[in-house]
């Protein structure tokens, strides 16, 4: 499996916990669906305009603007991507570890789940 395969399942694993009991949180340009659980944070943005996509400065990455996001964190930021629904991808970061197994863990056991 591919980096990139692994991290669309971990988005779809973690969009499953957050269509299960996540709570709607308004924000200025959308809203984000929200999630925690222990030490998980998981965070889901849907934006309604899309934000601006700045000149990228002194960085050789390519600044995306998609409508979809998604925002992990466990001790620190540990997955952060954006889609849209033509496939397209854009993953920002990634740091394998520990939080994968947890998220999986959360997936098969339906465990019990605090929203935001």
């Amino acid at each position: 499996m591919s980096q990139q395969d692994r991290i669309i399942e971990l988005r779809d694993m973690a969009l499953a916990v957050l269509k299960a009991q996540g709570q709607w949180q308004k924000v200025h340009n959308g809203a984000r669906l929200l999630v925690f659980h222990g030490a998980l944070f998981i965070a889901h943005r849907a934006f309604q305009k899309l934000p601006p996509v700045a000149a990228p400065a002194r960085t050789k990455r390519k600044p995306m603007a998609l409508p979809y996001g998604l925002d992990i964190f466990a001790g620190g930021k540990v997955l952060r991507l954006q889609w849209d629904n033509d496939d397209r991808i854009h993953i920002e970061a990634y740091r394998p570890g520990e939080w994968e197994c947890e998220l999986e863990k959360l997936v098969c056991a339906g465990a019990e789940f605090t929203g935001a």
